[in-house]
């Protein structure tokens, strides 16, 4: 399962728009749900974001960024607080 795993993000890290949108719908099928939720597809979704340079927030970045989801979104122009 790992080969085919890795064969999906390097085609979706890798690929045109076109493979983008290929294995975004290939993973909403119900028969690829468990593949997702194993520590496999963790584990190499943690390996291709480091390979992209993407990191882990930190526990500081983790809290900011949970404020500011609930901070209400105010409207540029009337200022008013937008709902969701």
């Amino acid at each position: 399962m790992r080969e085919q795993i890795e064969a999906l993000f390097k085609k979706f890290c890798e690929g045109t728009e076109q493979d983008k949108v290929e294995v975004a719908e290939a993973l909403r099928k119900p028969e690829n749900f468990d593949m997702m939720r194993s520590a496999e597809f963790v584990q190499v979704a943690v390996s291709w974001a480091e390979r992209m340079g993407i990191k882990k927030m930190t526990d500081e970045e983790a809290e900011a960024y949970d404020a500011a989801l609930e901070e209400p979104e105010i409207c540029p122009h009337c200022g008013q607080e937008m709902e969701n």
